[in-house]
């Protein structure tokens, strides 16, 4: 069983809403949203770039969805469909995530070795 590791504090959030990083050579991000956190490996389904070009920006304008500057699609935040874009239909790979104090904690997806 892979185990929690700590990504960032739950204060790392409150500027923009998300905070994204690298943990062990995987991008990952996590945003704050009505119904609680979510992670999610910052790699487009399209071509697998990252989401964000200026450091912790995933959301869209309007707060509404997470949104992949490159090529403009949007994501729903609670399950990571692709709802408008290139690869709508397609979906954000999720990382699980959990709240530990003010620590946010993630579960890093095992890598093909």
């Amino acid at each position: 069983m892979r185990e929690y590791r700590k990504l960032c504090l739950l204060d790392d959030l409150d500027g923009t809403g998300a905070w994204g990083g690298t943990l062990d050579g995987q991008s990952v991000f996590v945003i704050r949203t009505p119904k609680g956190l979510r992670a999610w490996l910052n790699q487009c389904p399209h071509q697998g770039v990252e989401l964000n070009w200026q450091p912790h920006r995933f959301w869209d304008p309007e707060h509404q969805y997470v949104q992949c500057t490159m090529h403009g699609a949007l994501f729903l935040p609670d399950t990571g469909e692709c709802i408008f874009g290139p690869c709508q239909g397609d979906r954000l790979q999720s990382v699980p995530v959990r709240l530990q104090g003010n620590h946010i904690l993630i579960q890093l997806p095992t890598t093909g070795t």
